[in-house]
């Protein structure tokens, strides 16, 4: 059989067998997997595993192994680089019952029943409401702090407030002495992470995230020829270690050693900002501290943080594409999909064609699900650029929130899960910059969770 190239497409046709279990179309329950297998040979290795994909997706909607004949595949890329699209001609029983995410739509064209299988389109409102569930932006949680910061995928916290604001905008009851308390209990730890920038993320899973990212990180700084040369920063890496090896200490106190880019000296040593720095109170990030010594040893491997790291990208954002997932945990799109590959996915499609995946049974609420008003800290990550898809931010009004000009970006307002407005404490003060024309209901719900933030900055 002859395999998929260039803009080209191939089906496998797949022989009915007999036996007294035949249904009344004259085809009869065969084992999927198996049958499957016996006809892939000559498919290259991407298309293969697209398929294998698949079925899997088949056994999360419902069809089980012996539930349903395949008995055509059609394989379509135009790319040789990019997973190919795979549909699925299946007959069987359990069709009826088969949901998202695989849609199932029956053809009239084949006597007794022949369903084409292809992953479910999303439309983009649908897409930004996932990414609001997830990011607990629907309504304000019940669930504590760490569980919560986990859920989101950590918090960008380069400037400190930003984890306060975030947990407000998200948590019912939220208090700013509980993430302090969080911090200095060491069940929140923050570090330079994802992208080479300050996060906080839990302390159960701060090496998921640390090891996975580690090579990337030095592989892209030495693209961008910032270092030093890796010898020298070898050599300031150990003696910067030397020095915190009986606890944290203050920049200061390091008299030199922790001069330049923190995130470059952590390249080869991991580092974690120790508060009260990186606090509400105190929100220099100047006092550093040994990962290794405030969170513990560290007990992953390379291949288990990469997983993590795709499986806490779309428990936060998903569903994602891999240049997404990649983009946002700053590693390659090869590497996101290696991470990928023992975790369990289903796919879906944008209404562009692109391919998504996601972890099957994540929340996914009906597009028409209402999205409260939320005010989103400096630096949130639902307004990253990797979340284009699900249209947070406006396109017209991405430079009025990051802008050379503007380097410390602004706290921006949600209005029906987009950003209309900007924000900024002033003299004690939050004042609004909208960005559009909105109605009156709008401007009243925005002026109310401005004065519930005032509040909490008082």
């Amino acid at each position: 059989m002859p395999g998929p190239s260039g803009s080209s497409s191939a089906t496998s046709s797949l022989p009915p067998t007999s036996s007294a279990g035949s249904s009344d179309s004259g085809f009869s329950p065969t084992d999927l997997s198996g049958t499957v297998a016996q006809h892939l040979t000559g498919f290259p290795r991407f298309a293969r595993l697209a398929i294998e994909d698949l079925l899997e997706d088949l056994a999360h909607a419902g069809l089980q192994e012996r539930a349903v004949l395949v008995v055509g595949i059609v394989v379509t890329t135009s790319d040789p680089l990019e997973l190919p699209s795979v549909k699925f001609v299946v007959h069987g029983p359990m069709l009826a019952r088969c949901a998202p995410p695989v849609k199932a739509t029956m053809s009239a064209h084949r006597a007794g029943g022949v369903a084409m299988v292809t992953p479910r389109t999303l439309n983009q409102r649908t897409l930004n409401r996932a990414l609001l569930a997830r990011q607990l932006l629907l309504e304000r949680s019940p669930l504590s702090i760490v569980d919560a910061v986990e859920q989101i995928g950590g918090m960008q916290t380069q400037y400190a407030p930003s984890g306060y604001v975030g947990l407000w905008s998200r948590l019912a009851l939220f208090q700013r002495d509980e993430l302090t308390a969080a911090l200095e209990d060491r069940s929140l730890v923050q570090a330079t992470l994802m992208r080479t920038t300050i996060h906080t993320v839990s302390r159960r899973e701060f090496w998921l995230y640390a090891r996975g990212i580690r090579e990337a990180r030095r592989a892209a700084a030495a693209r961008i020829r910032v270092l030093r040369g890796e010898d020298v920063l070898r050599a300031s890496s150990e003696r910067l270690a030397a020095a915190l090896a009986d606890g944290p200490k203050s920049v200061k106190e390091l008299d030199g050693l922790a001069s330049g880019f923190l995130g470059t000296l952590g390249l080869w040593v991991d580092l974690v900002r120790v508060p009260p720095s990186g606090t509400w109170e105190r929100r220099r990030a100047d006092r550093l501290g040994l990962a290794e010594t405030w969170v513990g040893p560290c007990d992953v491997t390379e291949a288990e943080s990469l997983a993590h790291l795709v499986r806490a990208h779309l428990r936060a954002f998903g569903p994602a594409a891999w240049k997404d997932i990649a983009g946002w945990a700053g590693i390659s799109v090869a590497e996101a999909k290696q991470g990928g590959a023992d975790v369990s996915l289903v796919r879906y499609r944008d209404e562009a064609g692109r391919e998504l995946v996601d972890l099957p049974g994540a929340v996914l609420p009906d597009e028409g699900t209402p999205a409260p008003v939320r005010f989103l800290a400096h630096f949130d990550n639902a307004t990253l650029v990797h979340f284009r898809r699900a249209g947070i931010l406006p396109e017209e009004h991405r430079t009025r929130i990051f802008n050379i000009k503007n380097p410390f970006s602004l706290g921006t307002v949600l209005v029906d899960g987009r950003i209309v407005a900007g924000w900024s404490a002033r003299d004690g003060k939050i004042q609004i910059d909208t960005f559009e024309d909105l109605d009156r209901r709008s401007r009243q719900a925005i002026e109310d969770e401005r004065a519930a933030l005032e509040a909490f900055h008082r």
